[in-house]
């Protein structure tokens, strides 16, 4: 699609969401001139907030702990964690376990021992 005078239309807008800054409600978009503005919630209060308070909460995986006990012990034996400290772990905490050990599988590393059957490797993906 050909804009007509994009140049004058991009330079009038600057960061701005909308031409001379008009909004009737808030825009916490567009705030930082940098690329995280455009691609996760680092530009907008609201979001990086709900992310922080939802994150942590532990009640919001209620429907899903099931997935993180069932990779707990899995994820323990290839990456080496105490199975005290595996045991103490939030569900965010263990869908960190399971990201580090897809990176290393990614990545093409071994692990020092791989317990997961197909079935268990498949849930822990779901994390």
């Amino acid at each position: 699609m050909q804009i007509r005078n994009s140049a004058i239309i991009n330079g009038n807008l600057g960061l701005s969401a909308l031409p001379f800054d008009f909004v009737s409600i808030a825009v916490r978009t567009f705030i930082n001139p940098d690329i995280n503005d455009q691609l996760a919630w680092a530009g907008c209060s609201y979001a990086t907030d709900t992310v922080q308070n939802r994150r942590y909460d532990n009640s919001i995986y209620n429907d899903f702990w099931w997935v993180a006990d069932f990779a707990r012990q899995p994820l323990a034996d290839a990456l080496e964690i105490d199975p005290a400290t595996m045991a103490a772990a939030d569900f965010n905490t263990v869908y960190q376990y399971s990201d580090a050990y897809v990176a290393r599988e990614f990545e093409g590393l071994s692990f020092p021992a791989d317990t997961f059957d197909d079935n268990t490797y498949l849930e822990m993906r779901a994390l």
